[in-house]
């Protein structure tokens, strides 16, 4: 789940979390899809958001593998290889203006109603995730890349998310720099890795994810 992501601009970083951004001040990416570019904070610089390939980059034999490491499982962060390597060392935040989620309307997901998500009232959703560089052997050039957590579904995403029960790790506006803080450990900060609160979420059923015009249209952007 969580496969596509709706960006945001420059203005909604500084004026939210009080944080530049390095990169190229433009509309933001209504439609972020795995493997495209999406801003990111890390435990590294919190006080910068940058640029990184949405899906951790793994590279065998020269080759850049086709695998899913846009999402990381909560329960399979300190056991799985690509995961127990990033979880307390290369944390990182993906500020959204929200996400998609598609709810299956048949037994096949023949039939789908789309729906956008975002943190209730607030004007950024948080999600928090673990971040790498890695080398391109080819050309030595250094990817940045991140990953968003998963965990199950609450309530509300379970029925919408209905063929999966999962959604993204979302953390208040007030706790998201704990999660960024090289000086507390791990264990406390895993305790922010909760199911987030359906009443603190907002979802309405959409047409088309990534109409500009019905993006503009929603009544909570």
């Amino acid at each position: 789940m969580c496969n596509a992501k709706a960006g945001v601009t420059s203005s909604d970083i500084r004026e939210e979390l009080d944080v530049i951004v390095n990169g190229p001040i433009d509309s933001p990416n209504i439609n972020i899809r795995p493997t495209n570019q999406v801003l990111t904070i890390t435990d590294k610089n919190p006080k910068e958001a940058e640029y990184f390939r949405w899906g951790i980059a793994i590279f065998s034999n020269g080759t850049l593998l086709k695998m899913a490491t846009w999402n990381a499982r909560y329960e399979n962060l300190e056991s799985g290889r690509t995961w127990k390597k990033l979880i307390g060392q290369k944390h990182c935040i993906v500020p959204v203006r929200g996400f998609y989620e598609w709810q299956w309307l048949d037994p096949k997901g023949k039939k789908k109603q789309p729906y956008f998500i975002k943190t209730a009232g607030e004007r950024l959703t948080l999600m928090a995730g673990l971040w790498d560089e890695t080398a391109d052997p080819s050309t030595g050039e250094i990817i940045k890349s991140c990953s968003v957590i998963t965990l199950p579904a609450n309530q509300m995403m379970a029925k919408i998310h209905n063929n999966g029960e999962r959604m993204p790790a979302i953390l208040p506006k007030d706790k998201y720099k704990l999660w960024l803080d090289a000086e507390i450990p791990l264990s406390e900060k895993l305790e922010l890795i909760k199911t987030y609160p359906d009443n603190l979420l907002e979802a309405v059923p959409i047409q088309k994810v990534g109409d500009p015009e019905e993006f503009k249209q929603l009544a909570f952007c």
